[in-house]
């Protein structure tokens, strides 16, 4: 009896035990196998916000390098109970316009049962305003108005989409595409530096001349040469001088830095008794010597100075310009938060990949919960997955890279060059793939980085 009683106590024991521990298994496995909602920035940091202060009283206007233009109008703040905000206030901006960039923010993409369904987005943006360390929001009939740079141009299943409570995505709405007609007004205002002023002394191709005989002007210039400038009208420079002109008349500037205006006219008598006349007129300058040269070059110099710095300025807007979107997505936010201009897409199931990569040995990513990102980079999408699905990764209809986020500190990358190469190459469905490594920072700054976009 006493064993009886004995055995039956081991055996509820190792009952308890093992369900015990198949309960901590399946827990475990849900743990390994699970998605943290929400924003999740895969290198463990934000990409930086871009911070104004204004006064509440009075609203602020900003606008971004992309083109991006957001009009917090004035008293339209309140607390969270309710009372108008006054005094000093912060707003924090970023914007997400590429897929490296999408994929930096960690901000969720996917959706469904499976995860194939995901945003395709056309601009992604966040707006907050905090006072004194805590968010602030817009009160009930208050909105902000958006024209969000556009890095593609929207078609029709495009939709405005916010995401809730930084955890879910609504339903969408509409939203208008218009010009960005800042930009264009701005280009089109663009100042001419003028005229680039004229070295005084002359080069191996200008053409040279002298004025022989005409009235007292004309001959207060003899010996003096002239540098050909531009030939305003009449005969081209072939002719202009190669004939003795019966006639010369010179105009002097009223301003003493422009160039002299030279009239030349031949009247003649051809066999048939026929007067002909022939015109030219010029716009020529003196070639100094002495004093009147150095003089002329110190100005020269100082001129020329001017004119480069203006030039310069003027081309510097222009490129700043130019970087601006050509396209806005214009739309109203009644509450701060992350808004996405996107469109719905499937990735599909209906050809996988079963994809095993060289890291694999030394790191066990099912345990160590290595997520793996596909980096949709013509649809600026991109799809998450743990380990435990790399057997079916879905075989994206665009060039893709893929990401995997090591525990080491370290990123493992595989261009979609090489991968493309490989799905080219033949019926291909199950890849063993080289990658390369770089530790987080070198990842974010190729990321960022505008000379050499790799991940872009």
């Amino acid at each position: 009896m006493k064993a009886t009683l004995k055995n039956k106590k081991r055996w509820l024991i190792l009952s308890a035990g093992t369900l015990i521990l198949t309960i901590a298994g399946i827990l475990y496995y849900r743990y390994l196998t699970a998605y943290e909602p929400g924003i999740q920035p895969p290198l463990g940091k934000r990409i930086p916000f871009l911070r104004r202060s204004f006064k509440a009283e009075e609203g602020i206007t900003l606008h971004t390098s992309t083109g991006t233009h957001i009009v917090i109008p004035k008293d339209a703040l309140v607390n969270d109970k309710g009372e108008a905000v006054k005094g000093k206030v912060t707003a924090r901006f970023r914007e997400f316009h590429t897929a490296g960039e999408i994929l930096h923010s960690g901000i969720p993409m996917q959706f469904g049962d499976d995860r194939t369904d995901y945003f395709s987005s056309g601009g992604m943006m966040e707006l907050r305003v905090s006072q004194n360390g805590k968010d602030v929001q817009l009160a009930e009939n208050a909105q902000v108005q958006v024209d969000l740079a556009s890095a593609i141009t929207p078609d029709k299943d495009f939709k405005l989409y916010y995401l809730t409570d930084d955890l879910t995505w609504d339903n969408g709405a509409a939203f208008e595409t218009v010009r960005n007609t800042r930009r264009d007004s701005a280009l089109a205002a663009l100042p001419d530096a003028g005229v680039k002023p004229i070295d005084p002394i002359p080069g191996d191709d200008d053409i040279i001349f002298e004025i022989v005989g005409g009235n007292n002007l004309t001959r207060a210039f003899r010996n003096t040469k002239w540098r050909l400038l531009e030939i305003l009208s009449g005969e081209d420079p072939e002719f202009a001088f190669s004939v003795n002109w019966t006639s010369v008349k010179i105009e002097q500037p009223s301003d003493p830095t422009e160039p002299f205006t030279i009239h030349f006219s031949l009247k003649a008598v051809d066999y048939k008794g026929k007067i002909t006349k022939r015109d030219c007129t010029v716009s020529a300058s003196p070639i100094l010597t002495g004093e009147q040269l150095e003089a002329a070059m110190d100005q020269f110099n100082k001129d020329l100075a001017a004119y480069e710095k203006e030039l310069a300025d003027i081309e510097r807007e222009e490129t700043r310009l130019l970087q601006e979107k050509g396209l806005l997505n214009r739309f109203q936010m009644q509450e701060f938060g992350i808004c996405n201009i996107d469109k719905l897409q499937s990735a599909g199931l209906l050809a996988t990949l079963n994809i095993t990569f060289d890291f694999e040995s030394e790191i066990q990513p099912h345990i160590n919960r290595v997520m793996l990102y596909m980096v949709l980079e013509d649809k600026n999408g991109v799809l998450k997955f743990n380990a435990f699905e790399w057997n079916k990764l879905p075989i994206a209809d665009t060039k893709f890279s893929l990401v995997a986020v090591l525990p080491d500190g370290k990123v493992a990358y595989v261009p979609s060059a090489v991968i493309m190469k490989k799905l080219e190459s033949g019926n291909v469905r199950k890849l063993t793939l080289t990658t390369e490594r770089y530790d987080y920072d070198t990842f974010d700054k190729c990321m960022k980085s505008t000379s050499n976009p790799r991940f872009i």
